[in-house]
């Protein structure tokens, strides 16, 4: 995996992801398209991950779109959105 973020794989940037969520959750997630909601997440361990890809990513983001974590896949494409 590149240090940059920006050059980084959509699969090196979900790796990524998932690091994130590992951290902040304590809980691995292996399937990227896993519903993280009907897994036990909830919106405040969603926060925590807000917190830290806004770091790692060197990204803003609303709060709003916590609602839209609902896969490592879909946080990739709210991710690369932010970015651009």
């Amino acid at each position: 995996m590149m240090n940059d973020p920006l050059a980084w794989t959509p699969e090196e940037l979900e790796a990524g992801i998932a690091e994130v969520i590992q951290k902040a959750t304590g809980r691995a997630v292996e399937d990227r398209d896993a519903n993280l909601f009907a897994m036990g997440f909830d919106s405040l361990s969603m926060l925590d991950v807000l917190a830290l890809l806004e770091k790692r990513f060197s990204i803003s983001l609303s709060e709003d779109v916590i609602e839209g974590f609902h896969s490592v896949s879909a946080i990739a494409r709210i991710v690369q959105g932010a970015r651009s």
